[in-house]
């Protein structure tokens, strides 16, 4: 008898394998990170420490991550 069946859903977020790393120029940041599975890229930011409304990403499964900000 079957009691579980697989929904390809995650139970974990992914690991880091490195980063995240930034680049920080005045009025830009390049964000990136590398991941032990692929997965989503998004990041929250804001223009004060806490305050972190904005988000910016992208949906498309990678292990390598670049965010430009």
């Amino acid at each position: 008898t079957v009691t579980l069946y697989p929904d390809g859903k995650w139970t974990t977020a992914p690991g880091l394998s490195s980063g995240p790393a930034a680049a920080v120029k005045t009025k830009s940041a390049v964000i990136t990170w590398v991941t032990d599975r692929a997965s989503n890229s998004f990041v929250k930011y804001g223009t004060k420490s806490g305050n972190y409304g904005a988000e910016v990403g992208s949906s498309d499964q990678l292990v390598s991550h670049t965010i430009s900000i």
